[in-house]
């Protein structure tokens, strides 16, 4: 990192410990996601899992190993490929697999398949000198050596050595100029250090040779001919798409992609991907030294079972490709194990290199299953095992007896009647003894906490304004919970209303903030606290994305509420890359270390606490 931007950094993280969020970095927040229509048809032959030779009921364990049923869900969604057939595509509330879904890291290996289609077309090669493409970017005085011995191989193999990481994202606008600024800590080629800006710089040099957007490129080469689309990309403050992330996709989409390189390179008798870029992409030569991922290609990683391999994205965002089986498992999740975690293991243990054993102990309990080794032949249906997999969490019931089963017949379904709970009716708007409810509003105190987790902000640039007041009130029986956003003090950025169901289950909507749309669901729960106070727990979970924003609500008296809002992932991972980004071990003799890391890591992580834990006391607004 050059002395400019430790500058520019420091004023950052001045910002950040003064909790100055909405002026934090120095180029504007630009709205650009769409708001995304569900697509149910992933555009796949179907089977199940039995015709592929893979019992219903241990496909079903799998996905319970995959995610424990606790909340929030580690595992979002799944979609299971057997000899090139979709078996199975799950969903856990009130996640859906038919809406587009960040994949963070995963869209690097997209980024890949897209150098090599460049090359096939004689744009690039992987020898060439990443400094030709760009030479008006280059410092007029000193040119580093290690920058110019740079190729687009050590891009891909994250062997660069540059140290302009994802920190210097949130501090300068010329993404590429920076890049070749901020020089190389080592020599190209000599070691692995994963770094998103080796992405997208790649992702830069796709765009000028090939003068497109990545997206317009890769559309009617890879996107249109698996049927995936239509694909939003993040982009750069000067409309590069990130690459090393921002990539949103169906998990059948991911699942697809996972697929091509499975069969070579081909969908549907067609060529996509070279057959000689796609055997270079998984030679896996490069050491990482990564429990469970210790080998590394071309932007995609390896995994501990025979030939696999994986996309891998934070927090669950995999396809991890089985050749042994002819099978690929695709996830979408918000799992706060980052890249290695409980979904991964479960992968391994049940289709990897513990599926011997694993399968063997579960046969033992299943004699009837009647096969030795997974998908190999076809087994006997079994229906009620199919059924069960259709929601892997939910336990079986009872079977009725024939009366019940004749009753059942027999009565006409009620209509059910909206009622809220008592508890929820004291949350709402009420009149006083003068007949007046004022505007319903609870104006918070001052904090840092937006409608937006922290961490989903940091990775968007999207840094809400706090929510300065909360409203609740009935319709139709239904609770709905409005947030006014914008700090104390501060002109009003808006209002958003949700509606939260009130009987265990999600309420689905809309929450546009800043000017872009994030599809919501919202739960709300009541109980009583040790002062025997009401309690409201507001889960909203943004539904194409990891995150989950908590609220908790204790009424303090008739007019007062205590409110704290939490975040999952939790704020231990959000502080956890944070400082891995703003310099860390990875960095020695950097920006930070020189004046005083321990110190400043110390003050970083109280704050991002502050800010991701954030509590505020509300009264309600009088006329």
């Amino acid at each position: 990192m050059d002395l400019i931007s430790q500058v520019k950094m420091a004023d950052v993280m001045m910002k950040f410990l003064r909790g100055d969020m909405a002026r934090l970095t120095p180029y504007p927040f630009t709205a650009g996601k769409p708001d995304f229509a569900p697509d149910g048809d992933p555009r796949l032959p179907r089977s199940t899992p039995e015709r592929e030779g893979i019992p219903s009921g241990y496909l079903r364990e799998f996905f319970r190993a995959a995610d424990d049923g606790s909340f929030p869900p580690k595992l979002h969604s799944a979609a299971v490929l057997c000899h090139g057939k979709l078996v199975a595509c799950v969903s856990r509330e009130p996640y859906t697999a038919q809406l587009p879904h960040m994949t963070f890291s995963f869209g690097k290996t997209v980024v890949a398949m897209a150098v090599g289609l460049a090359a096939e077309e004689g744009l690039l090669s992987a020898e060439d000198k990443v400094v030709s493409f760009f030479p008006e970017k280059q410092p007029p005085l000193f040119r580093s050596p290690r920058m110019a011995a740079m190729t687009v191989r050590h891009l891909l193999t994250m062997t660069s050595g540059a140290n302009f990481n994802e920190a210097g994202s949130e501090i300068e606008r010329d993404w590429v100029r920076a890049f070749f600024f901020s020089d190389c800590s080592a020599m190209p080629g000599e070691s692995f250090r994963y770094n998103s800006m080796n992405s997208y710089l790649l992702a830069a040099i796709l765009c000028r040779v090939t003068e497109q957007t990545l997206v317009e490129y890769l559309t009617p080469r890879l996107f249109e001919p698996l049927g995936i689309g239509p694909v939003y990309w993040e982009t750069c403050p000067m409309g590069i798409e990130k690459g090393g992330w921002g990539l949103y996709l169906r998990v059948t989409d991911m699942a697809k992609l996972g697929q091509l390189c499975l069969n070579g390179g081909v969908w549907e008798g067609r060529r996509v991907l070279p057959e000689r870029w796609l055997a270079e992409m998984l030679t896996l030569s490069v050491d990482t030294g990564e429990e469970g991922m210790e080998r590394y290609g071309y932007q995609l990683w390896g995994f501990p079972a025979p030939h696999s391999y994986q996309f891998n994205g934070v927090f669950g965002q995999y396809a991890v490709v089985l050749p042994e089986y002819d099978m690929v498992i695709a996830s979408t999740g918000g799992d706060s194990g980052l890249f290695y975690n409980r979904i991964l293991r479960a992968i391994d243990e049940y289709f990897g290199s513990g599926a011997p054993a694993r399968f063997a102990a579960w046969r033992q309990g299943h004699p009837e299953c009647g096969v030795s080794r997974l998908c190999r032949d076809p087994l006997r249906e079994d229906r009620k095992a199919l059924a069960l997999l259709r929601d892997p969490w939910s336990e079986p019931e009872p079977e009725p007896g024939p009366l019940r089963r004749l009753a059942s017949r027999l009565r006409a379904p009620a209509e059910p009647k909206r009622e809220l709970p008592a508890a929820a009716l004291r949350f709402c708007a009420a009149k006083d003894a003068q007949g007046s409810s004022g505007d319903g509003w609870y104006r918070l105190g001052r904090h840092t906490g937006s409608l937006l987790p922290f961490v989903l902000s940091g990775l968007t640039n999207n840094f809400a304004p706090p929510v300065s007041a909360l409203r609740f009130f009935e319709e139709d029986g239904r609770f709905f919970v409005s947030f006014a956003l914008g700090g104390e003090g501060e002109p009003s950025a808006g209002v958003v209303t949700l509606e939260a169901g009130t009987d265990g289950t999600f309420a689905r909507g809309t929450a546009a903030v800043n000017g872009e749309p994030y599809a919501a669901a919202a739960r709300a729960s009541f109980r009583r606290d040790e002062d025997d106070r009401d309690v409201l727990l507001l889960d909203v979970c943004l539904l194409e994305a990891p995150c989950v924003r908590r609220f908790k609500i204790i009424r303090t008296g008739a007019d007062s509420l205590y409110v704290r809002l939490y975040e999952f992932p939790g704020v231990m991972e959000c502080a956890k890359m944070l400082l891995s980004l703003v310099g860390g071990e990875e960095t020695p003799g950097t920006g930070w270390r020189q004046i005083g890391q321990d110190i400043l890591s110390q003050k970083l992580m109280g704050r991002v606490k502050e800010i991701a834990l954030p509590k505020a006391a509300a009264k309600k607004a009088r006329r």
